[in-house]
């Protein structure tokens, strides 16, 4: 094989690379994910402007995954295991904590904890609001295909129509995911 050939085999092999990784963010937004520090981001390097933003969003996901393979490629593996302490959880004040706290695996007992001297009325209302990137605690917990918040959400009267960012309602993600018991469960929730 020629200098050339490799040169073009390499030039290929990029653009496949890089193919893959449009589409792993093409499946994060149908999905409804989105990077909260590389949208805030997005919506700097656009000036605010909310059309430029998505692209630009879309731009900086796909160098922060080429980022991600360039860092696993140079960190050597560990051979001992690392024993990570479980986060500690405080009283939730608004729906960045809460969504924090599902999206960092939080038990029921955790989140309940946390609500601790919140009236149900309080509760509702923080459950039924979106984050800096517009995602709702119930789309991330379908995502997570958490069985049990979603219904521990829905019993404490999250909305199971409300709207994402990218136009997702949480049974579009459930059926996206296949996750019949969720799909069940939102469709007889009232």
């Amino acid at each position: 094989m020629s200098i050339l050939d490799k040169f073009k085999s390499q030039s290929v092999f990029n653009r496949k690379r890089e193919e893959g990784f449009y589409a792993v963010v093409a499946t994060e937004m149908a999905d409804g994910i989105r990077n909260p520090a590389l949208w805030l981001k997005a919506l700097e390097a656009a000036n605010g402007n909310s059309e430029k933003q998505v692209s630009e969003y879309i731009r900086l996901r796909v160098q922060s995954l080429k980022d991600d393979v360039h860092i696993t490629k140079r960190v050597p593996v560990m051979e001992e295991r690392i024993t990570i302490d479980k986060p500690k959880w405080n009283r939730i004040y608004d729906s960045e904590d809460l969504i924090e706290m599902i999206e960092q695996g939080a038990s029921i007992l955790d989140i309940s904890h946390s609500f601790s001297n919140q009236s149900n009325a309080e509760i509702k209302l923080l459950i039924n609001q979106p984050d800096v990137c517009e995602q709702y605690p119930l789309h991330v917990a379908v995502k997570r295909k958490d069985v049990g918040l979603v219904k521990w959400l829905l019993d404490a009267g999250a909305d199971k129509n409300c709207i994402n960012f990218w136009g997702n309602k949480p049974i579009d993600i459930a059926a996206k995911h296949e996750s019949i018991e969720i799909v069940s469960m939102l469709e007889l929730s009232r």
